[in-house]
């Protein structure tokens, strides 16, 4: 699966080929994936990385008041109902 990996110590993400596996997703973000949908995309995430202590990934601007907060390491993609799928880049 074509995803975008950004790293929570890097300033941007980068393009991967990954095995769509719920292994591999939680090796990649280090924890049970938690998948945030946001318009066309999918962000993966550890749904205890604040929780962990993981050092803070990013934030985006959300409908609420409050941006979305990530921690740790997170995988951006698309998704098909249920199906994670390529990033539509």
């Amino acid at each position: 699966m074509k995803v975008i990996v950004k790293r929570y110590d890097k300033e941007v993400g980068h393009m991967a080929h990954i095995s769509n596996t719920l292994r591999n997703l939680q090796k990649i973000v280090g924890g049970y994936i938690e998948a945030v949908a946001i318009g066309d995309v999918v962000i993966i995430c550890d749904e205890e990385g604040l929780i962990k202590g993981k050092p803070f990934n990013c934030k985006i601007p959300h409908d609420s008041v409050f941006p979305l907060r990530f921690f740790g390491d997170i995988i951006v993609c698309s998704a098909e109902g249920e199906d994670f799928t390529d990033i539509d880049i």
